[in-house]
């Protein structure tokens, strides 16, 4: 990893398919001498390096410098949704059921029973998905949406 952007100070990542999966957007980072936050995870792997690059915001540092080399260590688990006055929610992309006109998400009512709620998705990041209308953090939401339909009964583990 090196630092970059002296103005704000700014971490780049380089990291595998397998290790992007257990990292999220809003994750805090410890950084050699500081503290950071996951700000943007590219939606693609880079053709030559086969690697995927993160971008990582420090918020408390000391003695950090541009082009710096750092070693980092990523806050693995991956909520199944983050949200908070100010941050995104967001959800497993399996948790969408895209449909002709609309995308939907079920959550599981207190009758234990499936209800489907109409979003609007935002960001691509990684596997998951932002959501900007539709869902509440409060909600206990299905994680995969295949083959589901509204008012089905379901068994949480």
């Amino acid at each position: 990893m090196s630092v970059a952007n002296n103005g704000a100070l700014e971490v780049t990542a380089y990291v595998t398919q397998q290790d992007v999966r257990d990292i999220a957007v809003g994750n805090k980072v410890q950084v050699e001498s500081g503290q950071g936050v996951v700000t943007r995870i590219a939606q693609a792997l880079d053709p030559l390096t086969k690697k995927i690059e993160v971008r990582i915001g420090i918020s408390k540092t000391t003695g950090l410098v541009n082009g710096q080399s750092v070693i980092v260590n990523f806050a693995r688990k991956a909520p199944t949704a983050v949200a908070s006055k100010d941050a995104t929610l967001t959800i497993p992309i399996a948790a969408l059921k895209v449909g002709a006109d609309t995308m939907t998400v079920f959550t599981v009512g207190t009758s234990s029973a499936l209800e489907s709620h109409v979003v609007t998705i935002g960001t691509l990041l990684g596997d998951r998905v932002e959501i900007r209308q539709g869902l509440t953090s409060d909600m206990r939401i299905v994680t995969d949406a295949r083959g589901l339909r509204a008012g089905e009964i379901v068994q949480i583990k």
